[in-house]
């Protein structure tokens, strides 16, 4: 009986730790789909100097002023990658893939669209109230189309946005 006493508390622990864990899983199972834990660990950070960082994932190299964190989710038709990039205080969900939306789409929903050619690159800003998100269409250097959905980051931080998605390097 002793012996039971004994380990009753590290027992407890570890029970809770479970539980613990497995309410974060079906948290994030919840809140944001099913994520890709090795595509998430793949992706690579590098800090370029004190306010530029470089997100390498399987699919690009994406220039940032600001430090986020890749989180992906498994694909769920072909040629799909994405979900969101998530920093200390911002939240921006992006989509590559063939079958990611087009600039019709935003069109038909009321968005008023812009076209600018930055290094080469063709990039449509859509936007309607205070939301702003961005569609670069297939081109040479990419397998797909790649878009940031309309949000109030895309509005608020409009101008690196762009000269970020004009340096994305697109791996194929």
């Amino acid at each position: 009986m002793r012996r039971i006493r004994k380990y009753r508390k590290p027992i407890l622990i570890l029970a809770g730790m479970f539980l613990l864990w497995f309410s974060v899983q079906s948290a994030i199972l919840l809140k944001f789909g099913d994520v890709s834990y090795q595509l998430t660990f793949e992706t690579n950070y590098q800090k370029q100097n004190s306010d530029s960082y470089i997100m390498s994932t399987s699919w690009a190299n994406i220039p940032t002023n600001e430090k986020f964190i890749n989180v992906a989710n498994r694909p769920t038709c072909p040629g799909f990658v994405g979900n969101f990039m998530i920093s200390a205080s911002n939240l921006v969900y992006y989509e590559y893939g063939m079958f990611s939306p087009q600039l019709s789409t935003f069109v038909e929903d009321g968005f008023e669209s812009r076209i600018d050619t930055l290094n080469g690159r063709i990039i449509h800003t859509v936007f309607k109230n205070a939301e702003t998100g961005f569609i670069i269409p297939w081109q040479d250097d990419m397998s797909h189309s790649f878009l940031l959905y309309p949000s109030n980051y895309g509005t608020e931080h409009r101008t690196e946005l762009i000269n970020s998605l004009a340096n994305v390097k697109f791996k194929k």
